[in-house]
Parts: C-alpha cells; sequence; structure tokens
C-alpha cells in the first residue's frame, strides 16, 4: 500500500510540472477556467508535409509525404513543441490547443535536401515560420475541431558543368594551346545509360561555347552520354573517371551536394 501511494505521490508531481511547463497542450477534451464555469474548446493541427514535385504549392494526387523533417510549434515567441515529421497519412498531429495564435516552423537542417515551395495561401515569414489562429472560423469539425496545414518542399538542386574540349595533346588535360569544342549532343539519364532520361543539350548553348551547365538533385547517380553528331570526335580514355564507358561513350557519376559546382570534363579527340 506504502508503494502505491508513493508511486501516486510522484506521478502527480510530475503531472504538475508538465503542465507548468507546457499549459497549452492539455489532454482532456474541455478545459474549464478559473472561476467563470464556462469551457475551452480544444483544438488539433494536422499537418502535411509533403515532395511537391509540380512545384505549384497544391498536393496533388501521386506526391508524397516526407519525413524526418523539423517542426517547431510556437505562441506568443514562446515554442512549446518540438518534432519530427512521420511518414504516413499524415506527417504530425498536435492534440489538445487552445484557442489562439501560433506559428509554425518547418526546417531541413539534418538532410539540407530540401526547401520550402511557397503559395498564394501559404505565406512564411522571413525566418520562415507560418503564422494561424486557433478558432471555429479557421477550423473544421472532423470529431473535434481540426485545423489542416499543408506544407510543400522542393529537393534542392545543385549546378553541374560538362566541359568538352579538343583533347590534342589526349593526356586528360585542358591544356593553354587546346580548344573547346562545342556542338557536342548530350543526354543525362537517371542511373546508368538505359535509365529514365533526365534531359537532353548541346554543349556550347549556355557557357561561352565550351560546355553546359545544369543543376541536379543531389544523393543520386547520372549518367552523362556525349556523341558528336559530325562523328569526328570521341571522347578520349583518358577522362579521369573510373566509370566512364567508351563503348557507351557515357560517364556514370554521383551528384554530391557537398562538390558545388561539380566540373565534368570530356575531352574528346579524333577518330581514327
Amino acid at each position: 500500500m506504502k508503494f502505491y501511494n508513493n508511486l501516486f505521490i510522484v506521478v502527480s508531481g510530475l503531472l504538475v510540472l508538465y503542465f507548468t511547463l507546457y499549459p497549452d497542450i492539455v489532454l482532456s477534451v474541455y478545459i474549464p477556467p478559473v472561476g467563470n464555469g464556462q469551457y475551452y474548446v480544444q483544438y488539433r493541427v494536422i499537418g502535411h508535409v509533403y515532395l511537391d514535385t509540380n512545384e505549384n504549392g497544391e498536393f496533388d494526387d501521386g506526391e508524397h509525404l516526407i519525413d524526418g523533417l523539423e517542426v517547431f510549434l510556437t505562441k506568443s515567441d514562446k515554442q512549446i513543441a518540438h518534432f519530427r515529421t512521420m511518414y504516413g497519412e499524415e506527417s504530425f498531429i498536435i492534440p489538445a490547443l487552445r484557442e489562439a495564435q501560433y506559428c509554425i516552423t518547418i526546417k531541413d537542417s539534418t538532410l539540407h535536401k530540401f526547401s520550402p515551395v511557397l503559395s498564394s495561401n501559404n505565406m512564411l515569414y522571413p525566418n520562415g515560420s507560418y503564422c494561424f489562429d486557433l478558432n471555429p472560423q479557421t477550423t473544421t469539425n472532423e470529431r473535434g475541431r481540426v485545423f489542416r496545414y499543408f506544407a510543400g518542399f522542393k529537393e534542392n538542386k545543385y549546378p553541374v558543368s560538362v566541359i568538352t574540349w579538343h583533347d590534342v595533346n589526349q593526356n586528360g588535360l585542358i591544356d593553354e594551346d587546346e580548344p573547346y569544342l562545342p556542338g557536342i549532343s548530350g543526354e543525362i539519364r537517371y542511373d546508368n545509360e538505359n535509365g529514365p532520361l533526365y534531359a537532353r543539350f548541346n554543349t556550347g548553348e549556355l557557357q561561352y561555347g565550351h560546355g553546359f551547365n545544369i543543376e541536379l538533385v543531389a544523393d543520386r547517380v547520372y549518367c552523362i552520354i556525349l556523341k558528336d553528331p559530325s562523328d569526328t570526335y570521341k571522347i578520349e580514355k583518358k577522362i579521369g573517371y573510373s566509370k566512364f564507358d567508351p563503348i557507351t561513350q557515357s560517364i556514370r557519376f554521383y551528384m554530391n551536394r557537398y562538390r558545388d559546382p561539380l566540373h565534368i570534363p570530356a575531352g574528346f579527340i579524333l577518330k581514327i
């Protein structure tokens, strides 16, 4: 009996400490204020943090939620919740909030792979916060008052520069006396030379006649296939890439966000 009495004292003390530190998060459906006998309504915030592949600020069919992003909930500049998004039907659920104005900040502070997509009805403050009011007018009745928050993110892209030149000395280096080689056609595919097509290009269109610039999503394997339309040149084997295939004239590489920008040199020699 003494054990249960001590347990009750400990649990009661922890509950008092919890609600002292977090007065806005409550467990009961209705919270009676002191003295007047009225009741406060409980609100829930349900968040959907998704990969906005169309970058239109809408949660479209085929787009999926992102897990692992940090969420901060504040009220009057005071943080009352901090957690990470989950992967499921919702990214997060914050229960038992009172009627007030709150701010949500979502950050990709660990992966550095995503950045927010802004839409006309999702205005963010300069610090990345989205503020909203919880009241009967801003919420819907879903077994209690619910505020649904949609936050679209896009994958960060990093620059890649493809440089083509006539490797006269056949040493895999861009020497001072060697000319750049525009007009080389290229394809960028995912994974390998037979993977899904990402983009087509011709060198010389964007970089002063000697290469091509593009932005790619990091942490993926890509394959660049380069060909001379005139069939005069081919890529030199001393390109310096271990995953260069001389038969397909393709270069496989891993897009690393920490190599910014990533330069891919491709020296060409005359076909014999």
